[in-house]
């Protein structure tokens, strides 16, 4: 399996080793506060989240996997500190448990409570992993006969990807 470090964060903005060095948003957590002179909203945060999720969901599709095992589960923050009143993603929250198998229409809902840092855990089929690290990165392991396909899945949503010879988790 090859891994691949996706994220939000353009190659233009890194410096020579490789250190990003802009002043950008890196968690749910920091929805109103300032970056670049202007207030982070959610809003803001949903367009980069939703890119997120439509690329695991196109990948998945690509694949023909229809279902995840969670693995590794914790729940890392209490819901009720969720900004918006959602009922969906508070039900799938308390809804989760380790080694729970999520069919792809229930994706958007998990990838966004581990996106927000609500839970951790890995998405695990035998042809992908899915999961996430610090500063908004997502984590993709793929057999690497289907590499170009996914590489060419992560540019088409507009996010950048770096090879990884292991998950760093």
């Amino acid at each position: 399996m090859k891994f691949l470090r996706v994220s939000k964060y353009d190659y233009k903005f890194r410096d020579e080793n490789g250190k990003y060095i802009r002043n950008e948003w890196t968690s749910y957590s920091d929805i109103g506060k300032k970056f670049e002179g202007k207030i982070f909203t959610l809003d803001d945060y949903k367009l980069v989240e939703l890119k997120y999720i439509n690329t695991v969901l196109e990948i998945a599709e690509s694949l023909d996997i229809n279902r995840f095992l969670l693995t590794q589960f914790e729940k890392s923050r209490d819901i009720d500190t969720l900004t918006e009143d959602n009922e969906f993603l508070k039900n799938m929250y308390n809804n989760l448990n380790k080694n729970k198998q999520i069919h792809l229409n229930n994706i958007p809902l998990v990838m966004k409570l581990l996106l927000r840092e609500f839970i951790w855990g890995k998405l695990i089929h035998e042809q992908l992993v899915i999961h996430f690290g610090y500063d908004y990165y997502l984590y993709i392991g793929v057999n690497k006969e289907n590499i170009e396909n996914v590489e060419q899945i992560i540019k088409r949503h507009d996010l950048f990807y770096e090879e990884k010879s292991t998950s760093p988790y």
